[in-house]
């Protein structure tokens, strides 16, 4: 919370009545910020009508109209719709009280604003949330919107403590369903929309509403025809739609780069950009666990030179260990298109400027908007990285960046072993002190043999042995 939003907090906690909010409170919360309405405003404001709770465990307000609120057919009216323009297709929004919009009228709640921005389309806002909804109650009530295939169902979960939050999206992610993590917006992008906190249960005010409302459609609308544009222009070579000689160029580049590796269309398709610098049993782990999500799976190597271990290396050992355990995996360099020298120079000397803070969002665009599209990629994986603060920096700015080119980005928790996490700086470490019987417990066969067979004092000595005896 900003000062202003826990001077409100303050004020909250001091006159909120836990039966019902009273007007007192929302004549201050609201007038603090929003000072040209009159009194009789924040009095509507603060009459909600009943909730119908029905035996099936549905529920519905009953029809109701007042200043500020109003609810028929059993939801609260979405408004900002086009006069008498009959659409065809419906975005559900389901919550408890952020999807209701509790300190809003009809106009500022976040259906309403969602609606206002995608009115250019054939998509009906329906606002399927109310006051301290439980999760069982909104599915309940789901049901009995008759579904279509065309339809969009968006869930602001309710209340759930951490643990219920990181079991929804594992369920999601298994599940296969989108799962938008929003909390950095509330770092990034808050401050041009004034306060969005109206407590410290976290309900919005309006202005939390709207950058809410701007976020999803950024995720589902804007940026969905952004990337099928530029999918269209890479699968066809449409070059009357290239906007710009940028564009024309990277085509070029990104063409002549992967032409032997194999495209797909109309299948779900993840990435992983990684280093591997070498392989360890961790990598292999978040390849596996990406693999089973997604029908194809692109690995981008780090291409440039300038780790332990070469490049070439690095690519030989992963695609010998993928190929022995996986068939929708493809491995390929990442060129300077990813985490390189020009897109992300940070990245090549972590080690030494660990409390700068880096700016990465001109690799994650490069990336989204040309090697996305151009593979049909719509979901990228990366490990946890609790150590490195470069690397924490650069999944922060995925989780930021991606979901506003419509890219699921899925943060995978990292494989540990003997109470540490395995990560190749350790595996690094024990081979500079010759412990093997530790590496072997890290890495894949084929990573172990190749380390053994170059590294190895012991084995250099029996090969030298066995070339002086051959002579």
């Amino acid at each position: 919370l900003t000062a202003f939003e826990k001077s409100l907090s303050s004020k909250f906690y001091t006159k909120r009545n836990f039966n019902r909010y009273q007007y007192d409170y929302f004549n201050d919360l609201m007038s603090a910020w929003n000072p040209d309405k009159p009194q009789e405003y924040y009095k509507s404001l603060c009459q909600l009508p009943r909730v119908i709770k029905h035996k099936d465990n549905s529920l519905a307000f009953e029809d109701y109209r007042s200043e500020c609120f109003t609810t028929e057919n059993g939801f609260r009216s979405v408004k900002n719709k086009q006069p008498g323009k009959k659409y065809s297709h419906r975005v559900i929004l389901m919550g408890s009280c952020i999807g209701v919009g509790l300190y809003s009228d009809d106009y500022n709640t976040i259906p309403s604003k969602l609606q206002k921005l995608i009115n250019n389309s054939n998509y009906e806002v329906i606002n399927c949330s109310f006051p301290a909804a439980k999760l069982y109650q909104l599915f309940s009530t789901l049901k009995n919107l008759n579904l279509n295939k065309d339809d969009h169902v968006i869930l602001i979960p309710p209340y759930l403590p951490f643990s219920g939050i990181d079991s929804l999206k594992s369920l999601c992610i298994f599940n296969k369903i989108p799962f938008v993590d929003l909390s950095e917006i509330f770092n990034s992008c808050r401050y041009k929309y004034g306060p969005v906190f109206a407590d410290k249960d976290s309900h919005l005010t309006p202005s939390g509403n709207q950058l809410i409302a701007d976020t999803l459609y950024n995720v589902l609308f804007n940026t969905q025809r952004h990337v099928n544009r530029y999918r269209r222009l890479f699968n066809l070579f449409d070059t009357d739609n290239i906007n710009s000689s940028a564009d024309y160029d990277f085509l070029k580049l990104l063409e002549n780069k992967y032409k032997s590796v194999p495209r797909f269309s109309n299948s779900k398709i993840g990435a992983i950009v990684m280093n591997c610098n070498p392989m360890t049993n961790g990598h292999l782990h978040l390849i596996s666990l990406a693999s089973k999500l997604v029908n194809h799976l692109y690995i981008f190597i780090v291409e440039e030179d300038k780790s332990f271990f070469k490049f070439e290396d690095r690519i030989s050992l992963v695609k010998s260990v993928c190929e022995h355990n996986f068939n929708n995996v493809h491995v390929c360099g990442s060129g300077s298109f990813m985490i390189s020298s020009e897109t992300f120079p940070e990245y090549f000397s972590k080690d030494t400027i660990r409390d700068v803070k880096v700016d990465v969002s001109n690799d994650l665009n490069i990336f989204c908007k040309y090697v996305c599209s151009y593979f049909n990629i719509s979901i990228r994986f990366a490990g946890e990285e609790p150590l490195d603060p470069i690397t924490m920096q650069y999944n922060n700015a995925m989780r930021r960046i991606l979901p506003g080119y419509g890219i699921q980005f899925i943060e995978i928790p990292r494989l540990s072993f003997d109470s540490d996490i395995v990560s190749a700086s350790r595996v690094r470490s024990y081979l500079k002190e010759n412990k093997f019987h530790k590496i072997k417990k890290l890495v894949p066969k084929e990573v172990f043999d190749f380390l053994i067979s170059s590294y190895s004092r012991k084995h250099k000595f029996d090969n030298l042995l066995s070339r002086i005896f051959k002579k």
